[in-house]
């Protein structure tokens, strides 16, 4: 998304090159992959992304890209998330420590009546909060994607 840096050709091996790159300094680390929250009305429009300023002061982050593009390989966030969980599905069927947190668990569409994001892409302080503690349960809680370990 963003600057339209990736498209889904190169998204994929970007992910694995820079997983190989942790991976040789830190061969037996846990990795948890998290794919991006929820963004209200960009989701299946690809990048590259703009702002919007108000008179009021208060900016809109939006994608501007054009939905037809993703036929040609342009990138969406739902796209993104695809090709997230399929680079750790892969990854951990050749018995690397890795797994998969979807992003849309920490901020989804059920989230958008209680939370709104100020600038249509950001948290505030009460969601940043309220994703920590959602990460904090899905990744180390009693059925963490990290399993608890005893030290000493």
């Amino acid at each position: 998304m963003g600057a339209r840096s990736f498209d889904q050709r190169t998204f994929t091996p970007a992910v694995h090159g820079f997983l190989d790159r942790v991976r040789a300094g830190h061969p037996d680390t846990p990795i948890v992959l998290a794919s991006s929250i929820l963004w209200p009305g960009s989701e299946d429009t690809p990048g590259p992304s703009d702002v919007e300023f108000f008179d009021d002061g208060h900016v809109r982050y939006y994608a501007a890209g054009d939905a037809a593009d993703v036929a040609r390989g342009a990138l969406t966030m739902t796209e993104s998330r695809r090709q997230l969980a399929e680079v750790v599905r892969v990854r951990a069927a050749s018995g690397e420590r890795i797994a998969y947190l979807d992003g849309l668990s920490l901020y989804g569409a059920d989230d958008q009546e209680r939370y709104t994001l100020p600038d249509s892409l950001h948290p505030d302080t009460e969601l940043y909060a309220e994703i920590a503690a959602r990460f904090s349960a899905a990744v180390f809680g009693a059925d963490g994607l990290v399993p608890r370990t005893r030290l000493g």
